[in-house]
């Protein structure tokens, strides 16, 4: 727009030596500079209807349900290997109809790689795992030379793993705002010498509806000692998809079973107790799934040799750290000449060449050589499998967090959630946003973190006519490509 005012001179006044030029040359130039003016307006104008808008939700205010006074209060539900497509499957109408009646995404981009431990800990942070340092689900540490396993209770409660990045509860209970946390990973550590003030270790036994009612006991306390941040985990879908594979019975029984159970929670909180417009609640997951093969398998005894591996890291792909750095070396060689020049079913990478949207390499957590297959492929090898036996389990994820397959959940609902405008839609979004939009519900001031949005939500330039049909599309798209 500048180059138009730039055509009058010095901001249009003419220059004191062209006087003389005939005024029809000035009326020539005011022409051309109007016409240029018209067309940079509406260049202008339709750019501001072709670009993606952000939406905003409301921050939190003090309501009443008539009984008691609430604070901002969120609450935050992780439902683990809840596959976006899943939620149009017509066996989860309770958890359709707040997406139809709140807002929600075509999916949510989990993090790479797409575990439950580096995908839950970004939620809550904002951070990527190379950032918040839980680069896998297992993973040996190179410069403590101490191995994380997900299942080991020593490991949840060690700060040393957990302390690189700081989770949204910290934040919370800092600012005087009282938090508490269902099973999720990373909340049986203190952080910066806080904890939250109410907790629930992991209990893998324990049932779904034991789960939300212990959210609605904390509901229930006393305004003076009632949580205003809550967080839930949730694992059974993604436990069902790794033992009997995201197309089968089991796992749409599943499906069925923990909507039944979120509609009994909700009658609870929203008609016995009037919380519909009070309490906000935002539904994820925290990466998709995968249908695993006989058919389907990377044997690392043909492709490298597997005694110069001391670690692997992670699962189905697969991160090697060699005995010495020779060995590194010699991993290194073997997997660069036998990868296949197609990238399928699997590429390498060093952790210098990890594709930089997957945000993967600064951290000396991460291995150095890595095998990363195409989803629905596992890497095996004579040390771990047999092929003389089915291989297990039926569904796995930690693929490219691209893939259809890896496709997480959103959807909110709450005051704070107003309604989109009907021809408008969410655009998918990252779930390093998450922690941005639950800091400003609460009204508390976000750390540093990897999110790029100021706690709103991309809105895309179109609204998707069918997102249940494109979601489906694409996920056959995908296996036919297996």
């Amino acid at each position: 727009m500048l180059s138009i005012f730039r055509l009058f001179g010095n901001y249009g006044i003419p220059n004191v030596h062209h006087q003389r030029r005939d005024a029809h040359w000035y009326l020539g130039r005011f022409y051309f500079a109007c016409v240029a003016l018209v067309i940079g307006c509406g260049y202008w104008l339709c750019s501001r209807f072709t670009t993606t808008l952000l939406y905003f939700p409301f921050r939190g205010e003090v309501l009443s349900n008539g009984t008691n006074t609430f604070k901002p209060t969120v609450l935050l539900v992780s439902f683990d290997g809840f596959r976006a497509d899943y939620l149009y499957r017509n066996l989860t109408p309770t958890l359709f109809n707040i997406s139809q009646n709140g807002i929600q995404a075509p999916y949510l981009i989990p993090s790479f790689p797409t575990m439950t431990f580096p995908n839950h800990y970004t939620l809550v942070t904002g951070d990527y795992p190379e950032v918040h340092g839980i680069v896998s689900n297992n993973f040996h540490d190179g410069s403590s030379d101490k191995d994380f396993v997900n299942t080991r209770p020593d490991c949840n409660h060690d700060p040393e793993w957990w302390s690189h990045s700081e989770p949204i509860w910290i934040n919370a209970e800092r600012n005087g705002i009282r938090s508490a946390v269902h099973m999720w990973p990373g909340s049986e550590v203190e952080n910066n010498g806080l904890k939250p003030t109410f907790y629930t270790p992991y209990n893998g036994s324990m049932g779904l509806d034991r789960k939300f009612q212990d959210v609605i006991n904390w509901l229930d306390l006393p305004d003076e000692t009632r949580p205003q941040l809550l967080l839930l985990y949730i694992p059974h879908i993604d436990s069902v998809g790794h033992a009997f594979g995201p197309e089968s019975f089991e796992l749409n029984s599943t499906l069925r079973i923990v909507d039944d159970s979120l509609s009994t929670f909700l009658h609870e909180v929203y008609q016995k107790r009037n919380l519909k417009e009070i309490l906000n609640i935002v539904f994820v997951s925290d990466h998709g799934m995968a249908p695993t093969s006989n058919s389907r398998l990377i044997w690392m005894d043909d492709v490298m040799n597997i005694s110069q591996v001391q670690y692997r890291d992670g699962w189905p792909l697969a991160g090697y750290r060699g005995f010495d750095n020779e060995d590194d070396i010699g991993i290194a060689t073997d997997l660069r000449k036998n990868a296949p020049s197609n990238g399928y079913p699997w590429s390498y990478y060093s952790r210098e060449t990890m594709l930089e949207r997957w945000h993967y390499s600064a951290n000396d957590r991460i291995a150095p050589n890595w095998i990363v297959p195409q989803p629905g492929w596992s890497v095996v090898s004579s040390l771990d499998h047999s092929p003389e036996i089915d291989y297990d389990p039926k569904g796995v994820h930690g693929y490219d967090n691209r893939s259809p397959l890896m496709r997480a959940l959103f959807v909110a609902s709450g005051p704070s959630f107003h309604k989109l405008h009907p021809r408008q839609q969410l655009s998918p979004f990252a779930n390093v946003e998450i922690y941005n939009l639950l800091c400003r519900i609460l009204s508390i001031q976000p750390k540093i973190n990897n999110g790029s949005l100021p706690g709103a939500l991309p809105i895309a330039q179109g609204k998707y006519s069918d997102i249940g049909s494109l979601l489906l599309s694409d996920v056959l798209d995908a296996y036919s490509r297996m």
